[in-house]
């Protein structure tokens, strides 16, 4: 688990914006929803991943026009850059403390479903176990 900086750490930069992207991919088992924002002094796209994606009114990206300045806090994370928050004028686009308060709820999610299906997967290891030293033959899958 990575460790967030604390909101007076963070370092915002005045970007000049592009465009913004959305995407969904549903190539994987669950969708997954991004926002990818274009800007001038990135070579590529700053990201709003699909932890946070609820938190982002579109409509305000809609409101943003070309060569508009935006506030941006990024982190730059497997070759990507995250959006820690992003702002432009008086529209909060997205927030640090969202940004926080949606990862911290995935991690505890996370902490509370990995325990319960090692203990399932531990399970059926065991009942596998004994079903074929009764039997002598493989769980049926």
């Amino acid at each position: 688990m990575s460790k967030y900086p604390k909101e007076n750490e963070l370092i915002f930069e005045k970007c000049t914006f592009i465009r913004y992207e959305y995407k969904r991919d549903i190539s994987t088992r669950h969708a997954s929803e991004r926002f990818y924002i274009y800007v001038e002094e990135y070579g590529r796209p700053l990201e709003i991943d699909n932890i946070v994606f609820n938190k982002v009114n579109e409509d305000d990206l809609k409101k943003l026009s070309e060569d508009d300045s935006i506030i941006v806090s990024t982190r730059e994370f497997k070759g990507n850059f995250d959006l820690y928050s992003m702002s432009a004028d008086d529209i909060e686009i997205l927030t640090y403390n969202d940004y926080l308060s949606s990862h911290n709820r995935n991690t505890k999610i996370g902490l509370i479903v990995l325990p319960i299906l090692m203990a399932i997967s531990g399970g059926m290891l065991i009942w596998g176990i004994f079903h074929y030293k009764r039997t002598g033959e493989c769980l049926p899958i």
